[in-house]
């Protein structure tokens, strides 16, 4: 019976965090088209304790917010699968392999190509998915394109899939319930072949109606896959003239600023970047799960100047380049900390408004803050006088920011700030009480050394529900093992965001009788580059595998209530790689562990994302890193989920793993799910399973029936 009180409690906590628990933790401001003011929703209590929504328009005249009968009308809406151009007047979306246009007033459609077809496909970043065969009606799915500022003008893409090795696949129980399976494939290049997923660059114009390829130099401007996304990030000149974004090589070590022309359709490389390991300063803005977003690269004509961010002297630092000569005119920020987003550039007035973290030497170096430098003298300022982690908005003629922070420790605040930090008004300070009554307590952020001793890493740790410091308490640690982001929050979290639990079910975990601890070790990225470069070549650490058991060890030594002897992992896709490793490397620590959809053996993983931090193919390396070698050295509890419709990482990568255990007579569980994709970690039976995998093998309980 305490069993199944226990369970119910941490269904409770995980709904909790679901559904809408924390009142005003995010405040979106919309602003008015030709005005300074912005209008946002603000969450209330009422009295049958069901949440309303307030709305409210803060008036930049008088520093001063007033309530609006009703929320403002959002103009023209995009129909499914539609991208819709700024002023709402215009939207592209996809149809067989082509682009359509539409006129949102009069209900027009407009052919705008007609040579999209089969692995030739316009706007669709990846041709074929799971979707396509886990819904009868697949959804419509919007065209990767940006549109300049007065919505004439678009750049998008068409991809080249018909050269890319192709990754077959079965579908079990087909969704017409037919008995007999159903097999295809899907482009999925690995490390080493000679034909990634790429394509070219192309420039529409919405009120002629045509598409263009774009040329660089005479040819076609040719896109592999990370420039793609590169370009999914486009940002205009106010003018609506000049396109510019970011296009990388095939192992990240080069990287170019490209600037694009609407009026001639013709680009230019403006300037590079490059490194002998590999670059990542293109990724810093979506390098944490809070804050960031968007790139950090500004482009005036005006000037004639380019403000990028760049890792080339060691650190994450933003430079002022020539655009004319690609040549640096001067680095902008200090190499003492990480220089992270742009916010707002004045080009008038010389300064740029940026987060950078780092700023306090012994504390915790992954906070943003919101700084201004000035681009003439050099002169920096800390604006920010919480030390937390920002979110800053800007309003578009720069006139004032809006500012979210909250530490993971503290609730979210929401306040309009001048450009130089004065406080002009509080919108918001977030509502806990709902999720304070489900069970929520504050994880308690916590440092380590990392395994060579001198280090600092970071990481935060929640105690069990009724915590007792007499007793001993199992750990689990959720683990992320790619090196694309840091995995601990830094920010207030608790809300879901539909796809991922921001603790990773440690609050529900906690409800059961775990200690749950999330830490970031050496490789992980946003400190010195020298940390992140750890795992180059090396993907086979997880990003500190090591240095999550020197963390959980010092805190066992620090309280005698964290139980050496029972200590789990989980994690999913990269953290279902990680977990599954941490079990066959050391045995002497981990006991338990659940791997789901993990990619277990890079060689057979996506090679636009393994050749970033593995370099060029090399059979013996690659096998290194595989973790089917190692299935004889299993002694723990190992519980490996996948979906059999996973597109990302395939199924094969577990079955594999599954065989070499195996063959190697080891004891282990395997769940593979018919239908499901990639993302299953938090589906409600993946979840029950882990629960009750770690309830058996660490608590030594029997789950409720």
């Amino acid at each position: 019976m305490p069993m199944l009180e226990a369970y119910r409690r941490a269904a409770a906590m995980l709904a909790a965090g679901t559904g809408k628990s924390v009142l005003n933790e995010k405040v979106e401001a919309h602003w008015y088209a030709g005005s300074a003011d912005f209008w946002y929703a603000l969450e209330v209590s009422g009295a049958d304790g069901a949440v309303e929504t307030q709305y409210m328009r803060y008036r930049a005249d008088l520093n001063s917010i007033e309530p609006l009968a009703a929320r403002p009308g959002a103009g023209p809406r995009p129909e499914p699968g539609e991208s819709l151009a700024p002023g709402g007047g215009r939207a592209l979306f996809c149809r067989a392999h082509d682009l359509y246009g539409r006129d949102c007033v009069s209900g027009a459609v407009t052919r705008l190509t007609f040579d999209g077809a089969d692995g030739l496909d316009y706007g669709l970043m990846n041709p074929v998915d799971a979707q396509v065969y886990l819904e009868a009606v697949p959804p419509p799915r919007q065209p990767a394109a940006v549109w300049s500022p007065d919505g004439r003008h678009f750049v998008t893409f068409r991809s080249d899939t018909r050269q890319v090795r192709r990754m077959p696949m079965v579908q079990s129980v087909p969704l017409d319930g037919s008995p007999q399976p159903v097999s295809f494939s899907y482009p999925h290049p690995i490390p080493g072949d000679a034909h990634l997923f790429g394509g070219f660059l192309y420039l529409g114009d919405a009120e002629t109606g045509s598409v263009r390829v774009v040329e660089l130099e005479g040819e076609a401007l040719s896109l592999n896959f990370a420039s793609m996304f590169g370009m999914l990030k486009t940002k205009w000149t106010p003018c609506g003239r000049y396109a510019y974004f970011i296009r990388s090589d095939r192992y990240f070590k080069e990287f170019q600023c490209i600037l694009v022309d609407a009026e001639t359709g013709e680009a230019r490389i403006a300037l590079t970047d490059t490194y002998e390991t590999f670059g990542f300063a293109d990724q810093y803005d979506t390098a944490t799960y809070h804050g960031g977003g968007g790139l950090s690269l500004e482009y005036s004509p005006d000037s004639g100047e380019i403000i990028w961010r760049s890792e080339r002297e060691g650190r994450s630092a933003f430079y002022l380049y020539d655009a004319a000569t690609g040549r640096v005119k001067r680095r902008l920020t200090g190499l003492g900390f990480s220089a992270r987003s742009i916010c707002h550039v004045d080009w008038p007035g010389r300064t740029l408004f940026f987060t950078a973290s780092g700023l306090r030497a012994e504390a915790d170096p992954y906070y943003q803050m919101l700084c201004a430098v000035h681009l003439d003298s050099g002169e920096m300022t800390v604006i920010s006088k919480e030390f937390a982690e920002h979110t800053i908005t800007f309003a578009p003629n720069g006139g004032y920011y809006v500012d979210t922070w909250s530490t993971i420790d503290t609730a979210p605040q929401t306040a309009v700030r001048s450009p130089s930090g004065e406080a002009l008004c509080h919108l918001a300070t977030a509502d806990i009480s709902r999720a304070v009554a489900a069970g929520f307590t504050f994880p308690e952020p916590f440092k380590a050394l990392a395994r060579d001793g001198v280090t600092p890493i970071y990481g935060i740790l929640l105690r069990p529900r009724g915590f007792d410091p007499a007793k001993k308490y199992p750990v689990v640690d959720y683990i992320y093992g790619g090196s694309s982001h840091m995995n601990t929050p830094k920010a207030f979290a608790f809300s879901d965001e539909n796809i991922r639990d921001p603790l990773c079910s440690l609050h529900a975990l906690a409800q059961l009788g775990f200690v749950g601890i999330i830490v970031d070790g050496l490789a992980t990225p946003l400190r010195e580059k020298r940390i992140h470069d750890v795992v180059y070549q090396n993907a086979g650490d997880c990003c500190g595998l090591e240095d999550h058991i020197c963390a959980i060890r010092q805190l066992a030594a620090e309280h005698s209530w964290i139980d050496m002897g029972r200590v789990g992992i989980w994690g999913f896709s990269g953290g279902g790689y990680a977990a599954a490793r941490a079990l066959l490397r050391f045995p002497e620590v981990y006991k338990a562990g659940v791997a789901i959809c993990g990619n277990h053996d890079l060689r057979a993983y996506r090679a636009d994302y393994v050749e970033r931090w593995m370099g060029p193919y090399d059979a013996e390396r690659y096998l290194a890193q595989a973790n089917f070698p190692l299935a004889a050295q299993l002694e723990g509890k190992l519980l490996l989920i996948h979906g059999d419709m996973d597109v990302n990482v395939p199924v094969s990568s577990t079955l594999a793993l599954a065989k070499a255990l195996a063959d190697a007579d080891k004891d282990f569980e395997l769940l593979i799910l018919p239908n499901a994709g990639h993302v299953l970690a938090f589906d409600p039976y993946v979840v029950r399973r882990r629960w009750d995998f770690f309830v058996r093998h660490l608590l030594g309980e029997t789950p409720p029936g």
